[in-house]
């Protein structure tokens, strides 16, 4: 998880989005492929995806997430 401050992150390592989502790693791949979930570069090999692509997706689809996400 990547965060800006402890209580507040911005960004989501994608195992974590996954599981967030309660989703597979691969169709959290198959969406961000599809432009439904927006995926980050951080630094050259790690990746994440956005909070706000998750909570929008899952507003969406009417997925629950856990409170303070």
């Amino acid at each position: 998880m990547h965060t800006n401050t402890r209580s507040n992150p911005i960004a989501y390592r994608p195992n974590e989005a996954a599981r967030l989502l309660s989703i597979s790693r691969s169709t959290l791949y198959r969406f961000v492929t599809q432009g439904h979930l927006q995926l980050v570069k951080i630094g050259e090999r790690s990746s994440a995806i956005t909070r706000e692509s998750i909570l929008s997706f899952a507003e969406k689809r009417g997925i629950p997430v856990p409170a303070g996400l």
